[in-house]
């Protein structure tokens, strides 16, 4: 062969087969594996949640009484004035003709606010008539009225929180009484909520509560992520690239989340979604949701 024809069939030569080195491809295990994307398990804590109504009240009011039969000698607080436990209210004097009796003075018992109050220094009082009143605003109450419906859920220490236009804040309370007999013209029953001395809290205003009851914490996943099969409950678990049909023990439902109580444990994988139906034991590749 002449050297001009070996040139002419060398440059042929790189024309077909030059640069066609065979791609390399995945094994056939990762080419049939389902893309699917997971999510762990995880502890949650839930609530049902009902909505209601109250005014706030004193956490107590303290009536304080004229020890004895006179005439108020004396007043030395005023209404809306702060006191605290100790301080002096008033005094009473003994009226009777030809004798001198000491002045009883009356003591507060318990801090908080006067009351609005009417009698005035000088007016007769007997013995064990109220005199005035120190509202005890160191924490509130509210008080709630329930359906026969929903009664049998609400539990002593279940919370609440206070909304504020339409969105929660930061202030919580406790069921701490349920009365158990209705007001019998409505038929609900009252329970008394206890809110903390909290900024933006006084007596007489009126909250908007969210009552949260059937407190739950575990292990919860969305309802459409619970396959029904052999008449079980089961999530497709995923380890080492293998799915798993695994059963589970379900519990109650809290909106689209319903609770497991047993057959896995937090951390584990479970499918949210997949491109392809997928089988127990099938080969997937976790893939990032959009």
């Amino acid at each position: 062969m002449s050297k001009h024809a070996f040139l002419v069939f060398g440059l042929l030569f790189l024309l077909f087969f030059g640069g066609q080195i065979p791609a390399q491809s995945g094994s056939p295990a990762e080419d049939n594996a389902v893309p699917v994307e997971v999510s762990p398990l995880k502890v949650q804590e839930l609530y049902r949640s009902v909505f209601y109504g109250c005014r706030l009240l004193p956490a107590r009011r303290s009536v304080h009484r004229s020890p004895i039969s006179g005439s108020l000698e004396s007043l030395a607080v005023k209404t809306g004035q702060r006191v605290s436990p100790g301080d002096l209210l008033f005094t009473v004097r003994r009226e009777l003709t030809g004798r001198s009796y000491n002045s009883a003075a009356v003591r507060a018992y318990d801090g908080g606010i006067i009351a609005e109050y009417e009698l005035q220094s000088g007016d007769p009082v007997q013995e064990n008539q109220a005199i005035l009143t120190v509202l005890d605003d160191s924490a509130y109450t509210g008080e709630i009225l329930v359906s026969d419906k929903d009664i049998r859920t609400v539990k002593i220490g279940d919370s609440c929180v206070v909304f504020e236009d339409r969105e929660p804040t930061s202030v919580t309370g406790q069921v701490t009484l349920i009365s158990p007999e209705p007001e019998y013209e409505s038929g609900l029953f009252p329970v008394e909520l206890r809110f903390p001395r909290s900024p933006g809290l006084f007596i007489g205003r009126f909250l908007r509560v969210e009552l949260r009851k059937e407190p739950y914490r575990g292990l919860a996943v969305p309802s459409q992520n619970i396959v029904r099969k052999y008449g079980e409950d089961h999530l497709y678990i995923v380890r080492d690239n293998t799915v798993e049909l695994r059963p589970i023990n379900v519990g109650a439902s809290y909106g689209d989340l319903v609770t497991i109580t047993g057959g896995v444990s937090g951390g584990e994988l479970f499918v949210t979604s997949s491109t392809r139906r997928i089988t127990d034991g099938a080969a997937v590749r976790i893939v990032e949701g959009e």
